[in-house]
């Protein structure tokens, strides 16, 4: 199964925005918000067993993303 794929199909947020986590500030907020949905695919890739050629691209736009 593809990484975008199984990231799409999967249903669990490993991860979940809460206002706790906000800083105040709509730009850092909405970045913030981005790294945690790039968690969120990552987690959701590795848990439907992609294979690690996929999950090595996930990880790298979540390196790029922070």
């Amino acid at each position: 199964m593809a990484a975008k794929e199984a990231a799409s199909t999967m249903k669990q947020r490993f991860l979940t925005w809460t206002k706790e986590f906000a800083v105040g500030h709509s730009g850092l907020d909405a970045e913030h918000r981005q790294l945690l949905d790039a968690i969120n695919r990552v987690c959701s890739a590795e848990y439907a067993g992609c294979a690690a050629g996929e999950l090595r691209q996930l990880l790298e736009q979540l390196t790029i993303s922070a």
